[in-house]
């Protein structure tokens, strides 16, 4: 990649700041550590271009910064100036990952983090990360760990 197009690209990318940006020629992919919510890395796809990698960052730093809340397809677009399943079909284009899967993959990130730091009640920690309902936070929590986070709790504390 030549100096003028990072030049190029980093002058849009104040909104940004602070999040800091990689760019690679490789696949992109939000990077795995769920908890490094101050670098996402997205990488440079060399078919693609600019507006399309700068769709992505915006997507990802939204649901990075608001994934505990109650999050609707609609409110993702609206946030980054696209419709809502335009801006899931990039997202999954790019990443390989639908935006719900990968909200589901923050919330329980966080929750493992709160299992292990705190002493907080199950039900308490699985309405903080964002899920409306006990049965989906055992739900989604066994298919992500394959354990329920009463077990995962127990694991941990042994």
């Amino acid at each position: 990649m030549n100096s003028e197009k990072c030049y190029s690209f980093d002058k849009f990318r104040e909104e940004f700041k602070p999040y800091g940006l990689t760019c690679e020629t490789w696949i992109p992919r939000v990077m795995p550590r769920y908890d490094r919510h101050n670098e996402i890395e997205i990488n440079y796809l060399p078919q693609g271009n600019i507006t399309y990698l700068r769709h992505n960052e915006k997507i990802t730093i939204y649901l990075t910064k608001n994934y505990c809340n109650d999050i609707k397809a609609n409110d993702i677009g609206d946030a980054v100036g696209l419709h809502s399943d335009y801006a899931n079909h990039i997202f999954k284009k790019a990443f390989g990952t639908t935006i719900s899967d990968y909200i589901a993959e923050l919330r329980i990130a966080h929750a493992q983090r709160k299992l292990l730091t705190t002493d907080m009640s199950i039900t308490d920690i699985a309405y903080e990360c964002g899920f409306n309902s006990i049965a989906r936070f055992n739900a989604t929590f066994f298919k992500k760990i394959q354990c329920t986070p009463r077990e995962y709790k127990k694991k941990i504390v042994k």
